[in-house]
C-alpha cells in the first residue's frame, strides 16, 4: 500500500480495454465485504463469479483483462509480491477448487 501512496505517477491501467484512473485494482474469486476494521471477508467460495474492485466501482463477471501502459504491474498474488506482465487475463473456472472440511462443518 505504501507504493500506491508514494508513487503517484499514473499507471495507464485499462480494464477490458477501457482506461480507468486508479492506482489499485483488486480482482477476487467471489465477492469481498471490506468494512472497517476487517481487511476483507467472503461469505462464500462457490459463487462462480469474479469481482473486480477499483475505488468507486465494482464489476462482476467471468472474465477480465487488466492492462497497463508500462506492460507490467506490481501485484500481490495471495498476499505474495510479484511483478506481472500485462495484459493479465483473469477468468473464473467454477467448481475448480475442491475444499475439504471436517465433518459437521458443511
Amino acid at each position: 500500500m505504501g507504493v500506491v501512496l508514494t508513487h503517484r505517477t499514473p499507471l495507464g491501467i485499462a480494464i477490458d480495454k477501457k482506461p480507468i484512473e486508479s492506482r489499485i485494482v483488486l480482482v477476487a474469486n467471489n465477492a469481498y465485504s471490506v468494512d472497517f476494521p476487517t481487511i476483507g471477508v467472503r461469505e462464500r467460495l462457490d459463487e462462480g463469479k469474479l469481482h473486480l474492485y477499483v475505488p468507486g466501482d465494482e464489476r462482476v463477471g467471468e472474465r477480465f483483462r487488466v492492462d497497463s501502459a508500462s506492460r507490467r504491474l506490481e501485484a500481490a498474488l495471495d498476499g505474495e509480491p510479484d511483478v506481472l506482465r500485462t495484459p493479465i487475463h483473469f477468468r473464473i473456472e467454477p467448481r475448480a477448487l475442491r475444499v475439504l472440511v471436517p465433518d459437521g462443518c458443511a
